[in-house]
């Protein structure tokens, strides 16, 4: 196997990933090129139903088969998980020369028999610590030493694969609320041609038919704003002659009461008379039967004394001063439903001797159907936004669980390395558990600086900060690890370099991240640079490396959260790929500008922060 072939396939699919290439055209590719570059006879990616395993079957999502070779048969397409190596299972590669006399694959060795397999490596997908099938390569009728090379390029690109399925599903996802809004839409374009439909059967009302149309775009453009059923209560009171005041109703889910969500005009008379309470559908003359009935209802009354009738003295006051100086006379109510499922009810208010027809029922029903649609997605919108608090609120409350024991066991850790003796595997082993833990520390930390930019944001303090001060806390956290990799560091500061606004401890989280990148991606024997120097009325900071480099394709997407790119075949950093993107809401916070520039793969790369001397409109948070 080719180590550049190796190398340039991984990053073609990489790049192919970025760009969002199909799901289906990509694994079969990514499978068959597989094959191809290990001279091999199959190729199988297994996965479970609706992609993870869980602990039903696995079976082939795509394959490839060298020509010459018979295919498997489709009765052995799916494995019962039980036959999946345990090793398998927890993320651990499987290989061996003669596959029917592997233990690890004592449940599956008549199928291999039938299929003539010989040697085989099986490697897990693993998505989010989470089994969801494998990748088996197996040559037929002849023999294969699996090198160490071989697993570790099968192994990267089973993460490949592994992300190509991640985001095939969050497409899916997508997909399906992509649905549900065309859907919307769909029902909002049915309803406004039926209303230009019913408009134009009116004969004698064009005026209103125009009224109706503007109405129905009144919802389209203005769908889910702030104050919108208020507007559109205004609306309606516009488009029927006769009104001279609306009132929008709303009912919860399942409940038989009904509440005032929005009045305009003389429709202010429910809104008193309610005191801000839920009225029972039965109080309510017009707008009631309009609900039970699930039909439009007109009503003519001799006054609001009529439609008060039974209410305190007190409240008959305070209603009959909304109308004054006329009284109340014509009712028509809609009601607002999608399908059979009832929201609430549209009722217009009229005040004059001129009534509500049968051509002013239909003109409320299409515009309760109008409102309709802007209260279904205003709750959708309202439900989805409740579920990104309570994720946000889970992830925060998460993280601080898991950051507790952590503290104690880095503390407790570095207790023991100072205590030590000299044995160089006591040694290597605690200096292991201190790394990890570490490493498991600094995601948790920007998951909950992620959590707080998305809620509350994070708190960014304005004092006056030394730049260079900022860059030796930052080498200083950074220069053991370097010194361990065997990666230089050269510090290239300006003298007399002015103090900035800004927060010391948020900038060197900045500072910091850049470093630690820097020296994570450069090979041993080279240098990392940080500088500090002044341009205009700003400081510019600068770290460059020598390292991996950047394509110059993913360096538009380098700071967007949870995007990484693959440096190398086999090589795996680790990470959320949150790091940069934190590092720019701070730079943004504090009124500057982080910039990513690399001349491509193996160049090196550089990355500059601009921050202003002083800072107009200061955020405190981001």
């Amino acid at each position: 196997m080719s180590d550049v072939s190796a190398h340039e396939l991984l990053s073609n699919f990489a790049l192919a990933l970025a760009e969002g290439a199909e799901l289906e055209p990509l694994l079969k590719g990514a499978v068959g090129a597989l094959g191809r570059m290990l001279d091999l006879d199959r190729v199988n990616l297994f996965l479970g139903e609706d992609g993870a395993a869980g602990m039903g079957s696995v079976t082939i999502r795509v394959g490839w088969v060298r020509p010459g070779v018979p295919p498997i048969p489709g009765r052995l397409a799916t494995l019962d998980f039980s036959v999946v190596p345990e090793a398998a299972r927890r993320g651990r590669p499987v290989y061996g020369t003669s596959a029917t006399e592997m233990p690890e694959l004592k449940g599956a060795r008549e199928t291999l028999e039938l299929i003539g397999t010989d040697s085989i490596l099986v490697v897990p997908v693993m998505v989010g610590g989470e089994f969801w099938g494998a990748v088996t390569a197996s040559t037929v009728g002849r023999r294969r030493d699996w090198s160490e090379a071989d697993v570790v390029f099968v192994e990267s690109a089973a993460r490949h694969l592994a992300a190509a399925l991640r985001q095939g599903k969050l497409v899916k996802d997508l997909e399906s609320v992509a649905i549900v809004q065309r859907r919307a839409v769909e029902a909002s374009e049915r309803a406004a041609r039926e209303a230009e439909e019913l408009a134009a059967k009116l004969h004698g009302r064009a005026r209103v038919a125009e009224a109706v149309a503007s109405a129905t775009q009144f919802l389209n453009f203005r769908l889910n704003s702030p104050g919108l059923m208020a507007a559109f209560a205004e609306e309606v009171t516009r488009v029927l002659p006769a009104a001279d005041g609306c009132v929008v109703y709303v009912a919860e889910e399942g409940e038989r009461d009904l509440r005032v969500a929005a009045s305009y005009g003389s429709g202010r008379v429910t809104e008193v008379a309610s005191e801000n309470a839920r009225i029972p559908a039965a109080e309510l003359r017009c707008a009631g039967v309009a609900w039970s009935e699930g039909r439009p209802v007109s009503l003519d009354v001799s006054g609001l004394d009529e439609l008060l009738e039974g209410r305190d003295a007190a409240i008959r006051a305070r209603v009959k001063a909304v109308v004054r100086p006329h009284d109340v006379r014509h009712l028509v109510a809609a009601p607002i439903r999608v399908g059979d499922r009832r929201l609430g009810v549209l009722e217009a208010i009229g005040c004059r001797e001129e009534g509500f027809g049968p051509e002013d029922r239909e003109v409320l029903a299409v515009l309760a159907e109008q409102s309709a649609i802007a209260l279904r997605n205003a709750r959708l919108i309202s439900e989805l936004r409740a579920s990104n608090r309570l994720k946000d609120d889970f992830l925060a409350t998460l993280s601080h669980e898991v950051r507790t024991p952590l503290t104690g066991i880095i503390g407790w850790t570095e207790v023991l390395l100072e205590g030590a003796g000299q044995d160089p595997e006591d040694l290597r082993a605690l200096e292991a558990i201190l790394s990890q833990a570490t490493l498991l520390d600094r995601l948790i930390g920007d998951l909950i600086d992620l959590s707080r930019i998305e809620n509350i944001g994070l708190e960014v303090r304005r004092l006056p900060v030394d730049a260079a001060d900022v860059v030796d806390a930052a080498l200083e956290s950074v220069t053991p690890g370097a010194r361990k990799k065997g990666v230089g560091l050269r510090r290239d500061v300006a003298a007399e370099l002015p103090r900035i606004d800004g927060d010391a401890g948020r900038l060197k989280q900045v500072l910091w991240n850049l470093l630690s990148n820097a020296v994570k991606f450069s090979p041993a024997g080279t240098e990392v640079v940080v500088s500090a120097c002044r341009e205009g009325e700003g400081i510019v900071l600068c770290v460059a490396d020598q390292g991996a480099g950047i394509e110059p394709r993913f360096l538009p997407h380098v700071f967007e959260r949870f995007r990484q790119e693959e440096s190398g075949a086999g090589r795996s950093y680790g990470g959320l790929g949150l790091g940069l993107a934190i590092a720019k809401a701070i730079v943004d916070a504090h009124g500057g500008k982080i910039e990513a520039a690399s001349e491509g793969r193996g160049k090196g790369s550089a990355f500059t922060v601009r921050l202003p001397i002083r800072v107009s409109g200061f955020h405190r948070k981001i």
